[in-house]
């Protein structure tokens, strides 16, 4: 299942949800061409947030991350077999490096099992467009894509997709990352509406490939601790042609214990042919945000996977 920032076209996928905006929210890096590297070096900080993001600095950020590997009979061709990971909240992580011109220069990410590390003064491609960030190695094996959280106006958190493919094998790790909001500042009264985006790929029980976008949805009622988790408007993409698919549609009832900011739940397909499971947090300060992955299986070698992001 082909990383979704090149066969399948998965960067224009998420230009298509996301909507144009200009760079990364105060310092997130539009990015641009490449820029000399610095005397000094980064200087690595917590995350905390992308306005709070400066020039020289290599923010380090924690999460959650859903890991999906497996074969293929070529590149795009169906998919023979399909491994989802349990999701890891313990040691997801990754570093984005700000170059002098607050511009993104790299990508390291990390899950217990794939990691992809790039830097544009390696020699690497890391680049960022109104939409997306994205890096690659020189042979296009090892590869990272990041939604720009300045499209919808997310400042707390984000998701991205990495790891590696060949011709035939694949280790991709669904993550959504951001400053996590403390247990004790989740609200307890009071129920908020986050809206936001779900993206990800899918593979039905031919095995035959697609990449996914749909709307996200999150009623939280602050007081009883629960979510009603729900996609909407779900697309399928492969190759060059996008198609509607209500049937991927997801929804689920989520929960999460006092003095947690992690919550959990069962989700399936609006179709009945997929269950599975969703784990995310809450962002911000006081839960201005909330993101997280999914991971859902079905008949044969058919997945579903992915991660999203939104905000009241």
């Amino acid at each position: 299942m082909p990383i979704p920032s090149r066969p399948l076209g998965f960067s224009l996928l998420i230009a298509f949800m996301l909507g144009g905006c200009a760079g990364g929210g105060g310092g997130g890096g539009d990015g641009g061409g490449a820029v000399a590297p610095t005397v000094s070096g980064p200087v690595e900080v917590p995350f905390t947030s992308f306005s709070a993001v400066q020039s020289n600095q290599t923010v380090v950020v924690s999460g959650v991350s859903q890991n999906l590997s497996g074969t293929t009979t070529s590149l795009n061709g169906p998919v023979t077999a399909a491994n989802l990971s349990a999701v890891d909240s313990a040691s997801t992580t990754g570093r984005l490096t700000y170059d002098a011109s607050n511009a993104l220069s790299g990508i390291a990410m990390s899950s217990p099992q794939a990691s992809t590390s790039l830097n544009r003064n390696a020699g690497d491609s890391v680049t960022c467009s109104t939409n997306t960030c994205s890096g690659s190695d020189a042979a296009g094996v090892n590869q990272a894509l990041i939604a720009n959280p300045a499209s919808s106006g997310w400042n707390y958190q984000t998701f991205g997709i990495w790891g590696s493919e060949t011709a035939t094998n694949f280790n991709l790790s669904f993550g959504s990352f951001g400053a996590a909001t403390p247990g004790s500042a989740v609200p307890s009264v009071g129920s908020a509406t986050f809206n936001g985006t779900a993206l990800g790929a899918y593979a039905d029980s031919a095995g035959t490939q697609f990449v996914t976008g749909a709307d996200m949805t999150a009623n939280v009622n602050f007081g009883t601790r629960s979510i009603a988790f729900s996609t909407a408007n779900t697309i399928t993409r492969a190759g060059a042609v996008t198609s509607a698919a209500p049937g991927l549609n997801l929804s689920g009832n989520l929960t999460y214990a006092a003095g947690s900011g992690q919550f959990t739940g069962t989700v399936s397909t609006a179709n009945a042919a997929l269950t599975g499971s969703t784990t995310g947090r809450f962002y911000g300060p006081n839960a201005e945000e909330i993101g997280g992955v999914y991971g859902l299986s079905g008949s044969g070698v058919s997945r579903m996977v992915g991660a999203y992001g939104g905000r009241r």
